[in-house]
């Protein structure tokens, strides 16, 4: 049986410097990290073949944001993976989407984690999605300025670096 929770509580995280360093050690997710320790998310930005971007309803259930729409994909880093490992695991895991190429296009630094921002494109309809329900309510394609319209946390993304993505994801192949 698979697990149906929104956020895994218990997950192990590598815990981080602020410089990116591994201290060795590890969290489990759920509990406080200590003054001055990280851990690592990854996110990405799917765009398809005509520079749409896949927006999602998050989950009723997860903790933040919940039923809320987002621009990005993606989760925390787990125990042992690289950044960019974690976010091929999430593209898969909550989309059910074949990606090949990632590039990583920003890091940005919250209290106690930070975010590697990475664009994709997937060349699949929206009916061959495998969404993992847990996770996400719901997905569909907008073009930029409509995704930034219902996006329930604007502030994470600038119409300067969806712009950027957009063009970095028209010329993968």
């Amino acid at each position: 049986m698979s697990d149906q929770r929104a956020d895994k509580l218990g997950e192990l995280w590598d815990v981080y410097t602020r410089q990116r360093q591994l201290t060795g050690r590890t969290h489990r997710r759920g509990e406080p990290l200590a003054q001055g320790e990280y851990h690592m998310v990854a996110n990405a930005l799917v765009f398809n073949q005509d520079g749409e971007l896949l927006v999602q309803q998050r989950s009723f259930k997860k903790m933040a944001l919940p039923g809320g729409w987002v621009l990005a994909t993606g989760g925390s880093v787990l125990q042992g993976e690289t950044s960019l490992e974690g976010i091929q695991r999430e593209v898969v895991e909550e989309l059910g989407a074949q990606a090949t190429h990632f590039e990583r296009i920003r890091t940005s630094w919250e209290k106690d984690w930070f975010d590697d921002l990475y664009v994709t494109r997937i060349n699949q309809p929206l009916d061959s999605l495998k969404i993992q329900t847990s996770e996400v309510e719901q997905v569909t394609w907008l073009s930029i300025p409509a995704a930034q319209r219902i996006s329930s946390d604007p502030d994470y993304l600038d119409d300067d670096i969806l712009i950027k993505a957009q063009r970095i994801a028209l010329n993968m192949i």
